[in-house]
């Protein structure tokens, strides 16, 4: 993005859950994970920033997989990075085993995904509404 934007771009990384990259020189150019998390920013003194950043990664809402997660995390160890989001009741798992992706660990533990976890939200929601 050629865009500062701030809590704008913050929002639409979170909303599409997609990492987002700016670069605009006067300003700060920012790295926002899927979770709208700044992860590296430019500033007034340093004008260049860069980030490893491991695609490879699943946001999981905690309602009725905690005891999953508990048992991916028991499992697989430190070869997942783990951050919770505890206000929002999500949970962010990086995957850093090699020949096995964030989607086979949870194929493998019957994780359901936010997205999914949204979408089925909804439609019970809108069953209920008429």
């Amino acid at each position: 993005s050629a865009y500062e934007g701030g809590f704008p771009l913050r929002s639409l990384a979170w909303t599409n859950q997609v990492p987002i990259v700016t670069s605009v020189m006067p300003y700060h150019g920012r790295i926002i994970d899927i979770t709208g998390e700044i992860l590296a920013s430019t500033s007034r003194w340093s004008r260049i920033v860069s980030l490893d950043l491991n695609l490879d990664r699943g946001l999981y809402h905690t309602d009725n997989q905690m005891q999953r997660i508990a048992e991916v995390q028991t499992k697989y160890g430190a070869d997942l990075a783990v951050k919770t989001f505890t206000e929002e009741h999500l949970i962010l798992i990086e995957n850093r085993i090699q020949g096995k992706t964030v989607d086979d660990i949870a194929q493998e533990f019957g994780l359901v995904p936010y997205k999914d976890y949204i979408a089925y939200c909804t439609e019970v929601r809108r069953r209920h509404l008429g």
